[in-house]
């Protein structure tokens, strides 16, 4: 089923760069800002360097979070014009994402766009000019991209922080976990001394 939902969209992804009306290529690697003007159904193309995170180990019970950069290709459709509300919609294509995004922007907001999903936005698009015909978007790189806030350590250890918290539990308290196990034993050997002690009288007073 997955493989089919897979290439589903792999056919609708096709289907949109075919239907494009023209293709602009674009550096935002050694460029920081770049404007570019687009027709209705125009994409713009482009290269992205990207963090790719990976969960390297597990250091005096904290998650260690390593990553390398990778340049992803990235693009932005420009899928309708609403020029009565100086208002674009745009199709965004983020490499390894199953899904495209739909958004629409206009001169008062902008569309912050997270390529790596860490909680940090790396490119900032803003429509700059817009006519019954096309559009000129802006787009800017985040130059003070810092590291991943909490939210993303959240979801990224999600599935283990179950696993994570029982290690850490046993770790500070296994000689506390010892002492209740031995005095377990002792009790439980107490009760089976009595009870055999309790046989053997019982045996002897018959006799």
């Amino acid at each position: 089923m997955r493989k089919i939902y897979a290439l589903l969209l792999i056919f609708l992804f096709s289907l949109s760069f075919a239907y494009a009306a023209e293709k602009h290529s674009m550096d935002l690697i050694n460029n920081d800002v770049k404007i570019v003007t687009l027709a209705i159904r125009d994409i713009v193309i482009f290269d992205f360097p990207v963090r790719e995170y990976n969960k390297d180990d597990i250091v005096n019970d904290k998650p260690v979070v390593g990553y390398q950069i990778i340049d992803k290709e990235e693009a932005v459709m420009l899928r309708e014009i609403d020029f009565s509300k100086n208002l674009v919609g745009l199709t965004v294509f983020i490499e390894g994402s199953e899904v495209p995004q739909y958004v629409n922007i206009n001169k008062d907001n902008m569309l912050k766009l997270d390529f790596d999903r860490d909680e940090v936005d790396d490119v900032f698009v803003v429509l700059r000019e817009v006519n019954q015909y096309g559009a000129t978007l802006m787009f800017q790189k985040n130059l003070e991209k810092g590291q991943p806030n909490l939210r993303f350590y959240q979801r990224l250890y999600a599935n283990e922080d179950n696993k994570l918290n029982y290690i850490t539990y046993i770790k500070r308290n296994i000689l506390y976990l010892i002492t209740i196990a031995f005095m377990l034993i002792l009790l439980f050997n107490s009760r089976f001394v009595k009870l055999k002690y309790r046989i053997i009288r019982r045996k002897l007073r018959k006799s």
